[in-house]
């Protein structure tokens, strides 16, 4: 599975290269035996929710602003920090 994008998003917060890895799509199988013990009647729920959840990398970039390129760090003192 590739890198989906959501462009929509970036303007709103200045962030550039938004990316979403799914790393795993879950199937209802997944979670039978949790929503069983909750009460909850998996087969009716099944087509409604299988594949629809997923676990993910969300990656982005913030762009470095003209003030923090010219800013000094100001650093611990040698040895303090390791």
């Amino acid at each position: 599975m590739g890198p989906t994008h959501a462009p929509q998003q970036m303007p709103l917060y200045s962030i550039t290269s938004v990316g979403i890895e799914p790393t795993r799509l879950y199937a209802v199988e997944d979670a039978r035996e949790f929503l069983a013990g909750k009460g909850v009647d998996v087969d009716a729920l099944a087509p409604q929710v299988e594949r629809k959840f997923m676990s993910a990398f969300i990656r982005a970039v913030k762009p470095v602003q003209e003030a923090e390129k010219t800013t000094e760090v100001t650093r611990c003192a040698p040895g303090c920090c390791g």
